[in-house]
């Protein structure tokens, strides 16, 4: 949300664009994140208009959460499992 302003057009090339690269990698087997593709759509769109376009500290901190959330969900999951087979 409002990492790039899209029009109908630009909208749908980034919806297409993600939904080809979810597709592509499903042929080769491998999962991947929806969300990760459709970001990676609306932030190459918004790089086509100009790097200006893009929210780029918004891009940071979503970057981050991407590396903090599996990472915080890993020590939760970890702590639990010790402290159920120690």
């Amino acid at each position: 949300m409002d990492l790039t302003t899209l029009d109908p057009f630009s909208g749908f090339s980034a919806q297409f664009g993600a939904g080809c690269c979810v597709l592509f990698f499903t042929f080769l087997g491998m999962p991947v994140s929806t969300t990760y593709c459709i970001i990676g759509g609306i932030v190459g769109v918004g790089l086509t208009k100009g790097i200006k376009t893009v929210k780029v500290e918004l891009l940071r901190k979503m970057a981050l959460n991407f590396i903090i959330a599996p990472l915080i969900g890993f020590i939760i999951s970890f702590i639990i499992m010790k402290s159920i087979y120690s």
